[in-house]
């Protein structure tokens, strides 16, 4: 296979800013959904040094009143924001979140929580 030198995107579905604020809990870790998509979502970590293990995610927002527990996922490397930097120390570490095999349920509460959060359907 032939590099051009640019990264491939590996996403299969867009990503889409959140307008709202929702928390991600990823076992111990608590961060900020910053955006979503069909296949996952990315968040924000600040103070945190380290990468979340756990399979599953809770998601919540309080303003709307959801909540959603279990989700198996899978955690995606993450990247220190350079806009972020302060001294040279990060202050916020972000990670992408792809989503397994869902139920049904989840499904629609996912696709419910990404009008809640974009404001489109998908």
């Amino acid at each position: 296979m032939e590099t051009t030198g640019v990264l491939e995107n590996r996403r299969h579905n867009p990503r889409f800013p959140v307008s709202k604020t929702a928390l991600a809990i990823l076992g111990d870790q608590q961060g900020e959904v910053f955006d979503v998509s069909r296949g996952g979502l990315g968040v924000r970590f600040k103070n945190s040094d380290r990468l979340p293990e756990a399979r599953q995610l809770m998601i919540q927002m309080a303003e709307d009143d959801f909540y959603l527990s279990g989700t198996p996922v899978k955690v995606v490397p993450r990247r220190v924001l350079e806009e972020e930097l302060v001294d040279g120390c990060a202050t916020a570490q972000r990670c992408g979140v792809a989503f397994a095999e869902l139920s049904p349920h989840q499904r629609f509460k996912l696709d419910y929580f990404f009008w809640l959060t974009t404001g489109q359907t998908i």
